[in-house]
């Protein structure tokens, strides 16, 4: 587990994922061609929704019991900003060779 702190001042512990869980969480994205050649991303949300709840096992007052995920009224706590940084934190720690 690593502690983070976030720019807003609030703490969080990231816990490590395994290769298995990151592959699932990295193929929650889509990228979609369509025939004029013009593209998208889907799931950009879900996404990082999956990747907090799965990477979190505290964050402010709350702290995962039994291999709990974070819950909707913690992340419903985060702002958008806080989210993005905290996206990126759990990405930077499960870094196998920096």
């Amino acid at each position: 587990m690593y502690e983070v702190k976030l720019k807003t001042g609030k703490k969080a512990k990231v816990k490590d994922i395994s290769v298995d869980k990151m592959d699932d969480l990295k193929d929650i994205m889509k990228f979609v061609t369509y025939p004029d050649g013009s593209s998208t991303i889907n799931n950009v949300s879900k996404h990082r929704t999956a990747w907090l709840r799965n990477g979190l096992s505290s964050i402010g007052d709350w702290t995962a019991k039994n291999g709990e995920i974070v819950p909707d009224n913690v992340l419903k706590l985060l702002t958008e900003a806080e989210k993005d940084e905290l996206f990126v934190k759990i990405q930077e720690k499960q870094v196998l060779n920096p």
